[in-house]
């Protein structure tokens, strides 16, 4: 089988490239040593000869005797068998047992006479072009007072070191190779018998994934082969009611699943808890634990999810209603009953979707306190406009006095409007940009801004004998529209100045915290009760109404600033303690 012949000749394969691998190593490093010692054994007779050659010649190279040094080297040459070289320091040869001295190459060139000149002895292996063979030279230096007045060298062909090299080597290399070749042979049958398991049991697994539980495998293979057949064979045994078991956990938790996005509760027909995810834990403040096998009365106190269980058990099928759960803020939930069912269909109880729909409740309740107080706000300098506009239709208009005092009024109350519809008109921009991301983002120098806020602001300040301070932790650059953060920043300072009284200081500190630029609107005004804070982000939301509109707020220059930071990915946190003061903290991602 593919299988079967593709796992047999991985494992075959793999024991013949470590045989194959192992066996060359061991027959190139034997073959380098045995030549290694062939070629020391030759050195150790050449250096004796040499050396004996240097004594029987010295006589003759001092004082130097050219026609009796010949004689004596040709015959010390047949004696021992080796060709002898006398050459002077300067690379002349003088003698030579094999050759006419005269016809020769000057021999300074020569690493064995070079090194035999500078006192060391030289040893070289090369094709000789006078014997037209190769040859192991050795040369050993002639010293007279410490100096080297001639070389005497030694040489000996490699050719019968060579071809006993190459019959001890053909010797080797056969061994090893009939040697692997067993091994090689061996390693197949092993593999078969590994391999032999190992296909029985992916069978047996094929068999398995079709659906056939009742086949088993044989269990007498040897080791742990047999042990895991064995294993296998309690395994089957186990897997169908472990696969009805599954399927049932499979169905429970798909109907849980189906909405994972919200809290989840299952509970049984007895209406005890057997599933219950971490978000519905954290709607209905209880834990996951300590509910599990309780009934839904004794861990959720809510009447009316109660009941609901109990109306979906009774009438079998979807309910849904809307709750709300008493607290210190009220949270309100869209409750979703469903039937839960098992393998068969059976029902066995009822699943809870818990939807958190606080913040939506919330935003409809702001959308109508905002229409409400767009239409207020807007209906009050137009009513007042109206009312002196018809006092001096009425004749009022012929006391100039009254005239220019009413014209006053009127031009403040257009002014007030005007500023309720550019700031109305600023929010539907900035709301605009941000979810369409066209806003305009540069990086920029944070001190460079702040800088610009103060200036902007300083006029207003001086009126009322504030002091306005900076301080910089460090030079920071951020990704934003210089124009929109100015604005963010003025309309806090606006605020501290027209809520702090005369003398006091108003500070921003910039810094860096981790990613964060962190810029902070810290004044010594009236402070805001804790009750507002939640809400001070709101449209036309006013703690001080009276005081807001004698001041000239529209009531919108937070949510200008709430909308400016968040459309910088930002955002934006207030501390305040009444009689003493605020902080407005601004946390913005830092450009690297």
């Amino acid at each position: 089988m593919p299988f079967r012949k593709r796992l047999i000749w991985r494992i075959y394969f793999s024991y013949l490239i470590v045989i194959i691998g192992s066996f060359s190593i061991i027959t190139w490093q034997a073959v380098k040593t045995i030549r290694q010692s062939f070629l020391n054994q030759l050195m150790n007779e050449l250096k004796s000869k040499a050396y004996l050659s240097e004594m029987v010649l010295k006589p003759f190279i001092d004082p130097l005797n050219e026609t009796e040094l010949l004689n004596a080297c040709r015959e010390f040459g047949i004696r021992s068998g080796a060709r002898i070289t006398v050459v002077l320091p300067r690379g002349r040869v003088v003698a030579d047992s094999l050759s006419d001295p005269g016809i020769m190459d000057n021999h300074s060139d020569r690493v064995e006479i070079a090194a035999a000149i500078r006192g060391e002895i030289g040893a070289a292996e090369r094709p000789s072009p006078t014997m037209q063979e190769k040859m192991l030279y050795l040369a050993v230096p002639v010293r007279k007072n410490q100096e080297t007045i001639a070389v005497v060298r030694a040489a000996s062909p490699m050719t019968a070191a060579d071809d006993a090299l190459r019959q001890l080597i053909f010797k080797f290399t056969t061994l090893a190779f009939l040697t692997a070749l067993g091994a090689a042979i061996l390693s197949y049958f092993v593999s078969l018998r590994i391999t032999r398991p190992v296909e029985d049991i992916a069978q047996w697994v094929r068999l398995l994934a079709r659906g056939d539980l009742g086949i088993r495998l044989r269990t007498f293979y040897p080791n742990e082969m047999g042990a895991l057949a064995v294993a296998v064979n309690d395994m089957a045994g186990q897997l169908k009611s472990r696969i009805d078991t599954i399927l049932m956990q499979r169905n429970e938790m798909a109907a849980v699943l189906s909405s994972i996005t919200e809290g989840i509760v299952a509970v049984d027909r007895e209406e005890k808890i057997i599933r219950m995810n971490n978000a519905a834990a954290a709607i209905l403040g209880c834990s996951v634990a300590a509910t599990l096998g309780r009934s839904i009365q004794e861990t959720v106190r809510s009447t009316p999810i109660h009941k609901l269980v109990k109306e979906a058990l009774e009438k079998h099928k979807l309910v849904e209603m809307q709750i709300t759960l008493p607290g210190e803020h009220d949270r309100h939930l869209n409750v979703r009953a469903t039937m839960l069912k098992d393998q068969t269909g059976s029902e066995r109880g009822v699943v809870l979707a818990l939807t958190d729909i606080t913040a939506i409740k919330r935003l409809e309740r702001v959308r109508k306190d905002f229409v409400a107080n767009v239409s207020h706000e807007i209906k009050t300098p137009i009513t007042a406009i109206k009312g002196f506009v018809e006092t001096l239709q009425e004749g009022g208009i012929d006391d100039p006095s009254q005239t220019a005092k009413f014209l006053s009024i009127i031009e403040r109350q257009v002014t007030r409007l005007e500023a309720i519809i550019e700031d109305l008109l600023i929010l539907s921009r900035l709301e605009q940009e941000s979810d369409q991301g066209s806003l305009r983002l540069q990086k920029s120098s944070l001190k460079e801004v702040i800088s610009s806020a103060l200036q902007a602001c300083e006029a207003m300040s001086m009126e009322k004998d504030i002091t306005l301070k900076a301080a910089f932790q460090e030079e920071l650059f951020l990704s934003m529209d210089a124009s929109l953060f100015e604005q963010a920043l003025v309309n806090l300072l606006d605020n501290a100045i027209k809520y702090s009284d005369r003398g006091k200081d108003i500070r921003i500190d910039a810094s860096r915290i981790e990613n964060e630029a962190v810029i902070s609107v810290i004044d010594e005004g009236c402070g805001i009760p804790r009750e507002h804070l939640p809400r001070i982000f709101e449209r036309f939301y006013r703690v001080d109404k009276a005081r807001s509109r004698e001041s000239g707020g529209t009531g919108l220059g937070l949510a200008i600033v709430k909308h400016i930071v968040q459309a910088h990915s930002g955002r934006i946190s207030v501390e305040s303690v009444p009689g003493k003061g605020s902080t407005f903290r601004i946390h913005l991602p830092v450009s690297e």
